[in-house]
């Protein structure tokens, strides 16, 4: 199975247990968690040589068989990762909307279960998906996934990127004229399909998020931002080597007279200029200054653009809220609804 097939593991596995039985000690699902680990390091002269990496197609299919027979949030996780090296972004795409998939149609049944004798406690759960935002695991593949290839020269990844715009201080690997080369031989096909699957990873990111916090509360739940914001620096440099579309022209007397007159150049007139130009600002802050946290807070920043004052304040302030509601007399007026993101 590819990871575009990923609906067909979102159906219920049975009537009367939809999400399967618990896999925790089928031995199918131990040899699964075997072949994601790499191998171990090994010295070679004075240099340690890291371990060799999981076949990612035999965990793969490893994981699709088990997924067959049981809905456990470790088995998407670790599917996301396989799909992820053998698909590219398309792949972890897939596992990424796999994984909000089960969150959002499966929650109450979904393994691993909570910890029942500790309130139902979801830890356990939460940690699976920490892995996400794992800077050696995820994270590292990630950045080691090819964007660009040129024919005599190679593919180049996120990393070889970010080494060329601060000059190889190493003083080994491509150079700044090669990396831009295979973009430029790199056909827009390619570039479209992979800036859209990162959108994609994005959007399910955030529907994973939406998920915990429905369930969980603000309390205990986990933020993936630096999933997120590493995807969104990738996605930056990808968009930024895509070809320039010529725009459809305008026609200039479809306007009616009593439209309204339009914001100079630069000026802000809605929300949705306001979004725009945070986004031109978080651009900027991916290309040049990656490591920068101020994308990450503009991200923030951009979710609460459309909320009144007091999703505001639920957002930033949730114990506030209720205090705030006594003293304005909003009491009549039911619950805060919070926005969707």
């Amino acid at each position: 199975m590819r990871s575009a097939d990923y609906a067909e593991l979102l159906e219920p596995i049975d009537g009367a247990s939809p999400c399967g039985e618990p896999l925790d000690y089928d031995p199918g699902f131990l040899e699964f968690e075997r072949a994601t680990r790499a191998g171990p390091e090994r010295q070679a002269g004075d240099q340690t040589v890291a371990g060799e990496a999981p076949d990612w197609r035999h965990v793969a299919d490893l994981g699709v068989e088990l997924a067959g027979r049981g809905k456990d949030i470790r088995i998407a996780v670790a599917l996301a990762r396989a799909w992820l090296a053998t698909e590219g972004f398309a792949g972890l795409a897939g596992g990424l909307s796999l994984i909000a998939g089960y969150l959002d149609g499966y929650w109450d049944e979904l393994h691993p279960a909570p910890d029942a004798d500790d309130g139902d406690d979801q830890t356990i759960r939460l940690n699976a998906l920490a892995n996400l935002r794992d800077s050696a695991g995820l994270l590292a593949e990630i950045r080691r996934i090819p964007l660009a290839a040129a024919r005599g020269v190679g593919s180049f990844a996120f990393n070889d990127w970010q080494a060329v715009r601060h000059g190889n201080p190493d003083g080994e690997g491509p150079t700044l004229a090669q990396v831009e080369g295979a973009f430029g031989e790199t056909g827009p096909a390619a570039l479209d399909e992979a800036s859209a699957a990162i959108a994609s990873c994005l959007a399910s990111l955030a529907a994973i998020e939406g998920s915990i916090r429905t369930h969980v509360g603000p309390g205990d739940t986990i933020r993936l931002d630096p999933l997120k914001d590493l995807l969104a620096q990738v996605k930056s440099v990808i968009d930024d080597h895509r070809p320039r579309r010529t725009a459809d022209p305008v026609d200039i007397d479809a306007g009616r007279q009593d439209d309204p007159p339009q914001p100079v150049s630069g000026g802000i007139a809605s929300r949705a200029d306001v979004i725009g130009l945070l986004d031109r600002i978080c651009q900027w802050y991916r290309t040049n200054e990656p490591s920068s946290p101020v994308p990450i807070l503009l991200e923030r920043a951009k979710q609460m653009v459309s909320r009144d004052f007091l999703a505001l304040l639920m957002e930033l302030a949730p114990d506030g809220a209720p205090q705030f509601r006594n003293v304005a007399g909003l009491r009549s007026l039911g619950p805060i609804e919070e926005d969707e993101d």
